[in-house]
């Protein structure tokens, strides 16, 4: 994701437009048994780089933009303040995880509020940042030119997380068999071992073990 490229889209669309996209993004990613605690409170979405700020209120319907003012009664408001490069970063869950522990995402707010936020950030799934960042560059017209999530050369079994890492693999697998029958019959491997029913998966790691018999 380029963040130059981000940072002008993050410019040029109005405040309204971005609150509304950010609301659905957050009731997307967090479930409301978890955000329940912050009923009828203020969050406060900060980018440090470049220097951005998002208010919403959070209601029994879900979160909800609202007009940035001077006056938010501040204990009643929990804050995140992140940079966009985290931001990005962010998309995979380990990284997402790792920058809460080293406060690179800063949760800041009363014991209750944070802990619900930390809870509701925790049971996010790879495969909602997933299906979240092809929305995202859907609603603004971009090609993702993300290197894949996955590094062919060191992807291991807890590296795949969600359905769409296995077909990865498996058509990764498949575009290899050609030029690199080892390589292939590895990442098919990975691929049966995350989805041990799938037909085709089943058949490539056979065709592939003889082969290479």
């Amino acid at each position: 994701m380029n963040k130059i490229v981000l940072a002008a889209a993050l410019r040029l669309l109005p405040y309204k437009i971005q609150t509304k996209a950010i609301s659905k993004a957050l009731n997307f990613l967090l479930l409301p048994a978890h955000t329940k605690p912050l009923t009828d409170k203020y969050l406060s979405i900060g980018l440090t780089d470049p220097n951005k700020q998002w208010l919403f209120i959070k209601s029994s319907a879900g979160f909800e933009g609202v007009a940035l003012r001077d006056n938010i009664d501040m204990a009643n408001t929990v804050s995140i303040n992140v940079a966009l490069a985290t931001v990005i970063a962010s998309r995979d869950k380990n990284c997402l995880t790792n920058a809460i522990k080293s406060r690179d995402i800063a949760v800041d707010g009363s014991t209750e509020s944070t802990m619900a936020l930390y809870r509701a950030i925790d049971a996010i799934k790879q495969s909602q940042l997933d299906s979240l960042s092809r929305h995202f560059f859907a609603f603004l017209k971009m090609k993702d030119t993300t290197p894949p999530r996955l590094n062919l050369e060191t992807v291991t079994l807890m590296d795949v997380k969600t359905s769409a890492d296995v077909d990865f693999l498996r058509d990764e697998a498949i575009r290899l068999e050609a030029t690199d029958l080892n390589m292939a019959y590895k990442l098919m491997e990975l691929a049966h071992n995350a989805r041990p029913s799938g037909p085709l998966i089943k058949e490539k790691l056979e065709e592939y073990r003889i082969k290479l018999q």
